[in-house]
């Protein structure tokens, strides 16, 4: 287990990324840009390098649902290709719910 306090400190970031709600009577593009800025923010966090491709298909989404799922697997997904992989299933590979 780490001592470094650094790294404490980046954990409780990432979770409060995770956890920290979006009122429902916040319009949907500001959601969405949230949600965005939530990604960059983890992986940035994680130390998992995107491409400007990658930062571009971010930018451009326009689905909650499927930016939810990146924020999800941008905490506990290995890299780029665990994030954004075209598939309905969540890192452990369960099936995402609808």
């Amino acid at each position: 287990m780490s001592t470094d306090p650094k790294s404490g400190a980046s954990a409780l970031l990432a979770l409060s990324l995770l956890l920290r709600g979006i009122p429902e009577e916040t319009p949907l593009d500001e959601r969405n840009r949230d949600l965005r800025r939530r990604i960059e923010q983890m992986v940035e966090l994680r130390g998992v390098p995107l491409t400007p491709a990658e930062r571009q298909r971010v930018a451009e989404c326009d689905d909650p649902a499927l930016l939810h799922r990146w924020l999800g697997r941008a905490a506990f997904g290995g890299g780029p290709a665990d994030v954004f992989r075209d598939d309905d299933e969540d890192i452990a590979g369960a099936p995402v719910p609808e």
